[in-house]
């Protein structure tokens, strides 16, 4: 992800880029964790070929010329396809992988289950918030993405709360959730945004896939 310093121009998806999403893909897929939502769901990598990639098999990856050059092609073709609008898509599903890593405290729908404050903006289940006096009310539901994903880092494991930290320092929740406004207005069309947008998910999958498999993340 730090390949996409430029928050103002457009870098370029690299091979690396595409291998890692893969090989992210393909924990997703074989892992017995997940729920079907997060496999079938998931529309940041339907145009991703793993197979083509190698990245699928145990072998080591040793390329000829001619499979460099249609891993380019491909690349290149998924720059300029035209699903690059599912970047729009990409933000929905990250807001609901979020909710699912924060499952203690809110629904997959955003109803908060659990109380909680982050940025400075209080969230209360219904019921706590019919019992809170006048002035300590809170909102019921969480459709922020800059607030959750504040709370997604605490819920993530000591590791990747680490990587989360430094990711942050080059891209904000704050940023990421600006960039979610302007796609769904259809003002951003970076491939910055694309590259940011898959490897926090696949950071955040890597994580739940871990902590559900008891694996130090």
């Amino acid at each position: 992800m730090h390949m996409s310093r430029s928050k103002t121009g457009s870098a370029v998806i690299e091979n690396d880029h595409i291998e890692y999403w893969s090989f992210v893909n393909f924990k997703v897929l074989s892992s017995n964790y997940v729920d079907h939502w997060m496999r079938d769901h998931n529309p940041l990598f339907s145009f991703i070929d793993s197979q083509i990639m190698n990245v699928l098999k145990p072998r080591p990856r040793y390329y000829d010329d001619a499979n460099r050059r249609f891993q380019n092609a491909i690349i290149q073709s998924l720059y300029y396809h035209p699903f690059f609008s599912a970047v729009w898509a990409g933000f929905a599903y990250l807001e609901g992988l979020c909710r699912r890593t924060c499952g203690d405290y809110v629904d997959v729908d955003g109803t908060v289950k659990r109380a909680f404050r982050v940025c400075g903006q209080q969230y209360r289940t219904a019921r706590g918030n019919r019992r809170a006096k006048k002035g300590k009310k809170g909102r019921v539901r969480i459709s922020n993405l800059h607030h959750l994903l504040e709370l997604t880092r605490r819920q993530v494991s000591k590791g990747t709360r680490k990587i989360l930290f430094r990711f942050f320092r080059d891209y904000t929740p704050f940023d990421i959730s600006c960039w979610r406004n302007d796609s769904l207005h259809g003002s951003e069309g970076r491939s910055t945004t694309i590259i940011v947008l898959y490897c926090l998910i696949s950071v955040l999958l890597l994580d739940f896939v871990c902590e559900s498999e008891g694996i130090v993340a």
